[in-house]
């Protein structure tokens, strides 16, 4: 029997190297950022634009699909999961980091049918790195299968990722804390190799 979403991803990575492309250039200009809900929860023109623009290329190509936007729904757009082929968009996954010009930044498409996750597609734009993952399918990075590790010492990764979710909480309005976070980023580098398989 014939894949019935392996267009739909083909497509959706697609897009996401195109929505990578303008993050790119846009980190290199002056930002005009707003603020949503707090001084932590901001969105740039570059956001808006590229769901926009990949709203626009999906509605255009499925026009019987949903759709759920990070800034749409933000802008007061109501958010409702239904059984039809919907698509899942945050413009800029780490609009933080982009504000920043830190290069953890993320085109992130999810698509969904019957309220099931079908495939997700996680591009980061700096590291030219395409993450995608199929229900059922296994994940990847750029072509190469993700696969766990079952090598000791994920106990050490596990600290560092808790260290990482739980420091923005003091800091709502710009990333302070950075510098003295960075070792942690550097030592979590060097672990991933170690976890996981490519």
């Amino acid at each position: 029997m014939a894949d019935p979403w392996q267009e739909c991803m083909d497509f959706a990575v697609t897009l996401a190297r195109q929505a990578g492309e303008v993050v790119r250039e846009a980190l290199k200009n002056e930002m005009n950022v707003m603020i949503k809900s707090s001084p932590a929860d901001l969105v740039t023109v570059t956001d808006q634009k590229v769901e926009k623009m990949l709203l626009s290329f999906i509605k255009e190509k499925y026009p019987s699909h949903s759709f759920i936007g990070e800034e749409s729904v933000a802008a007061g757009e109501k958010s409702v999961l239904t059984d039809d082929p919907t698509w899942i968009i945050d413009p800029i996954d780490g609009t933080t980091n982009f504000v920043h010009r830190f290069p953890f930044v993320a085109v992130s498409i999810g698509f969904v049918v019957n309220k099931k996750m079908e495939f997700g597609v996680v591009y980061s734009c700096v590291e030219d790195k395409m993450y995608t993952g199929r229900r059922g399918k296994g994940a990847f990075c750029n072509g190469h299968r993700l696969q766990a590790s079952r090598q000791e010492g994920s106990e050490a990764l596990e600290r560092q990722l808790l260290t990482c979710a739980l420091w923005p909480v003091g800091s709502q309005t710009r990333i302070m804390k950075w510098a003295s976070t960075a070792g942690t980023w550097r030592e979590l580098a060097s672990l991933s190799p170690k976890l996981v398989a490519y």
